[in-house]
């Protein structure tokens, strides 16, 4: 049987999704009425690979273990222009999107000192936007609000925070 894993919904309403089955995961993307399933990536990247649609709408951004490390490629929504976007060397890296100028990732990994957002341009230059984080987040798809949760030692509660991301 098939196993579903994160889905992300495209500008014109297709779902990108993951899916396991036959022993690979690979990305998919179909009508929500779930016509015109189309596989985009060929299962060789591992699993969670944990898609999210860029916010420009033409491009995929998952998780992959094809070079060893778990790091952050790019894909285009016909399948072409696989390109990887991250070399981690000390972290483990979970998911992230590209905003609208197809240049600035934002993406979440966890190090020794628990789960990061950080922006990055695709040259490298890394920001860290919010620190010791929940695993759940997104950004506006007018590329200007952060929203992720956080776990508030004072209150012991779980909160929903949203930043601003023209200021970082």
């Amino acid at each position: 049987g098939e196993t579903i894993g994160e889905m992300s919904l495209t500008k014109d309403g297709r779902i990108i999704l993951s899916s396991f089955e036959g022993g690979s995961e690979a990305v998919w993307m179909m009508k929500t009425d779930g016509t015109n399933r189309q596989q985009i990536t060929d299962g060789k990247d591992g699993i969670e690979l944990s898609p999210k649609i860029s916010n420009d709408g033409n491009s995929i951004i998952y998780a992959s273990v094809r070079n060893g490390n778990k790091e952050l490629w790019r894909i285009n929504i016909d399948g072409s222009g696989l390109t990887q976007l991250t070399k981690s060397v000390d972290e483990f890296i979970f998911n992230g999107k590209t905003l609208s100028d197809s240049t600035t990732l934002i993406g979440i990994s966890s190090n020794k000192n628990g789960y990061n957002i950080w922006r990055q341009n695709l040259q490298g230059g890394k920001t860290v936007l919010a620190e010791k984080v929940g695993l759940r987040w997104d950004v506006s798809s007018d590329d200007k609000l952060l929203v992720y949760d956080k776990y508030n030692e004072n209150s012991k509660q779980t909160e929903i925070v949203v930043q601003s991301l023209e200021n970082h």
